[in-house]
Order: structure tokens, then C-alpha cells, then sequence
């Protein structure tokens, strides 16, 4: 037990912290296969490219290596590491997680086909239990909550013209994946997808190995293909539950779905997003005024997550490794909320739900908190405190509905009041 951890301690060590990995032009270090075996010299690279790719790999053939000074150190390490620590793993996890057992066999199974036969699940999935309009119902939401965003960027007074058209510029990029494609519902199709793959029959091992190897060559294959990455996806699998049904009001879909969809497009320009332009590339695009006016924003949303105190540990959230998502979660909300009152202008206000006394905005509110729920081991948050990127669930629907002067509104908050303090925290 004390080799796994110390071994896991020692490359830890090794790691840039995470509130410098923020900084993406830091983490992107283009190397040519030579370089690396000069950082490196005792691992076998060829024999690990060509296991992994399965195609001619040359010395000047070049990847992006995150942190250099990790390579070599890891070579050191693992000439003087005894490999029985690897045995300990599940002792471990049981230490790190809390998860005192594996998953039953049956989850573990069907995790196992989820990862490598996901597309064949999925045309499953979306046939039997997949609604036939739920698809148009989420783009509609996408649509208005993106317009909404648009509109964010043009009233935002922080930012210069040049930058702001760039940022206008970034956002239009962005392509909506909802639900499925048509592909999933032509058996050619998908058959043509998994054209080669064989199985054995009785013979797990040799299944697991052989999806393995097929999955492995199937991503690599994409490797020197184009990378899309100003796409968005929400698929079929997430449209349901507390997230989604087209069978109840828009104002539970725009506060729960909706929430997410903001939440992902605002992304593209949190902390880590905007240091990629409309075409994927890490270039800086930001005037340094408008720059500047975003750090300054960022650090008050920074130090108001990391004023947040876990009472069940007393730890506190970490405010830098947290705020990618902390931006993402503010613009998130503000956008769904706002592009549901723009969706009861175009189709008129929905009546409340039977039973209850909540009001339509106050049951979006509601819904967007409800996804949120959930409980922890003690093991897991305290694993997400130190090392996590995202906050507590608590913290997440707390720290958003704070900032927001519509909230306090709804729901009647005295202005200074924990829930509508006078000060509120906002990037997007």
C-alpha cells in the first residue's frame, strides 16, 4: 500500500501544479519523436508507437508533449521501481475512493460494451426509448439559448470591438450535435462501422483483447484527420430524466438541459477556452485591455468559490482549479434563464405544475438545482476538493443563483442577503 502511494506521490511531484496547467500555451510543446527519445532514452518509444498506432511512425514525425520534464523523470522513476506495486491498485482505490467493492459483474459488463460497441447500443437506444420529437424540441432550446449568448457578447461593456468580434466570431463556429445522427437508424451503416470486427464465442479474454485493439486502431485512425473543435454534443442518453422529456414544461427542460447547453458553450470562453481561437488553435486573440478586464473578472469569481467551506471536512474549494467550470456553470444559467423568458415571448407563458405553489420561473430555478443532487463518500470529496475541476454540487447551484439578480427576484430575496448580496460575481 505504502509503494503505491509513495509511487503515485513521486509523479505527482513530477506533474506541473494544476493551477499553472490552466495556462494552455505552457502545456503545448510541439516535439518530434527524436526529441522525445532524448528525453527518454530507456523507454522503447518505437515499440510503444507502433503497438499503439499501428502505423509507420518517423523520427520527425511530431506530437505535443504537455510537460517535458515529466518524461524524463518518469524514465528515472521507472528504472528504479519494483513493478509488484501494480498489484496493489485495488487496495488503493478502496483507500483513495471509499468504494470498498468492485462494480457488480454485470455493471462491469456493461460498461465494458458501452466503451468499445457504444455506436451499435446507441441505434438500440435511440429506436426503442428515444422520443421521435425530443430531438427538435433540444435543438429549439440550443438555438435560443446560443442567440442568447450572442446577445451577451454584444452588451458586455469589458470588451473592445476587436476582441469582441473575434469572440462573435468563435461562438457562430459553434456546431450543435443533438440526440443522434441519422446514420445510427441505417443498419448498412452501422454494420460498414464495425466491418472487421470478429468475436469468439465463449471466449471473453480474447473479446476484450480483440475490442481493445479495434477501438484503439479505430481512434488512432482519426490522428492525422482534421480536429472539429468548435462542436457540441448532447446525446440521446443525457436527454431524459431530470435533464429533459418533451412530455413536460419548457420551463423544467431550459432550467436542467438548458442549463448544460449554456454551460458548454460558455466553455469556449472560460479561462482555458479563450486561449483557443474559432479554429481550435492555441493562439492569443485578446486585446490586452480586454485581457486584463477578464483576469479581473475571473479573480472575483475565483475568490468567491474558494471562500466556500465543505462542513462535512472543512475544507475549502479551490477556487483556481475551479473556475473554468465555476465561469461555465454562471454564463451557463444566466443564458437558459434569459432564453426562456425570450422562448415565453415567442409561444406565450406555460401554466405551473398542478399541486405546487411555485410559480414557472420559480420550477426553472427549482430544475436547474435539481440536477445537482447527490452525495458523496467522504473518500470522493475530498479527492474532488484537492485535485477536482469542478465544485461541490452544493457550491455549483449556490454560487450561480447568488450571482444572479434575476434569482433574488423570483424568488423575493431582501437585497444584502446571503442568496442576493450586493456584490455578485461576472464574466459572461
Amino acid at each position: 500500500m505504502l509503494d503505491a502511494l509513495q509511487f503515485e506521490t513521486t509523479l505527482a511531484a513530477y506533474c506541473l501544479p494544476r493551477e499553472e496547467r490552466r495556462n494552455m500555451s505552457s502545456l503545448y510543446n510541439k516535439m518530434n519523436i527524436h526529441q522525445i527519445r532524448q528525453l527518454a532514452p530507456n523507454i522503447h518509444w518505437e515499440k510503444y508507437f507502433d503497438s499503439l498506432l499501428g502505423i509507420k511512425i518517423t523520427d520527425q514525425d511530431e506530437v505535443i508533449v504537455n510537460v517535458p520534464k515529466f518524461l524524463t523523470q518518469l524514465d528515472d522513476l521507472l528504472q528504479r521501481t519494483d513493478k509488484k506495486w501494480r498489484e496493489l491498485l485495488q487496495e488503493f482505490n478502496t483507500v483513495v475512493t471509499g468504494q470498498a467493492r468492485e462494480e457488480p459483474r454485470w455493471e462491469q459488463c456493461i460498461s465494458s460494451l458501452t466503451n468499445s460497441l457504444g455506436i451499435s447500443l446507441s441505434s438500440l437506444y435511440v429506436r426503442h426509448h428515444f422520443k421521435g420529437n425530443s430531438k427538435e424540441r433540444a435543438l429549439e432550446m440550443v438555438d435560443y439559448i446560443h442567440r442568447e449568448f450572442m446577445k451577451i457578447l454584444d452588451r458586455v461593456e469589458w470588451m473592445d470591438d476587436q476582441t469582441r468580434q473575434r469572440a462573435r466570431d468563435k461562438a457562430l463556429a459553434i456546431r450543435p450535435y443533438i440526440g443522434y445522427p441519422n446514420e445510427l437508424l441505417n443498419n448498412t451503416e452501422i454494420e460498414s462501422f464495425y466491418k472487421g470486427l470478429k468475436f469468439v464465442k465463449d471466449d471473453y479474454f480474447s473479446n476484450v483483447q480483440t475490442l481493445r485493439k479495434w477501438s484503439t486502431d479505430l481512434a488512432f485512425g482519426y490522428l492525422r484527420k482534421l480536429n472539429k473543435k468548435g462542436d457540441i454534443e448532447f446525446p440521446a442518453g443525457i436527454l431524459q430524466g431530470a435533464f429533459f422529456s418533451s412530455d413536460r414544461p419548457n420551463y423544467l427542460n431550459f432550467g436542467a438541459i438548458g442549463f448544460v447547453i449554456g454551460h458548454e458553450i460558455t466553455h469556449g470562453f472560460d479561462d482555458k477556452g479563450r486561449q483557443f481561437d474559432k479554429n481550435g488553435n492555441n493562439v492569443n486573440w485578446w486585446e490586452p485591455e480586454t485581457d486584463k478586464s477578464f483576469k479581473e473578472r475571473t479573480k472575483c469569481i475565483i475568490e468567491q468559490y474558494g471562500n466556500y467551506t465543505v462542513p462535512e471536512n472543512g475544507l475549502k474549494v479551490n477556487g483556481v482549479n475551479t473556475q473554468g467550470e465555476n465561469i461555465a456553470d454562471n454564463g451557463g444559467i444566466k443564458e437558459a434563464f434569459r432564453a426562456y423568458q425570450e422562448y415565453v415571448k415567442d409561444n406565450g407563458e406555460e401554466p405551473s405544475l398542478p399541486g405546487l405553489k411555485y410559480t414557472p420561473k420559480q420550477l426553472f430555478w427549482i430544475s436547474a438545482a435539481n440536477i445537482w443532487c447527490g452525495k458523496y463518500r467522504p473518500e470522493v470529496l475530498r479527492l474532488r476538493l484537492q485535485a477536482g475541476s469542478h465544485s461541490p454540487a452544493q457550491f455549483r447551484v449556490i454560487g450561480t443563483v447568488s450571482n444572479l439578480e434575476e434569482f433574488g427576484e423570483t424568488f423575493g430575496c431582501p437585497p444584502g442577503s446571503p442568496m442576493r448580496p450586493a456584490k455578485k460575481c461576472s464574466v459572461w
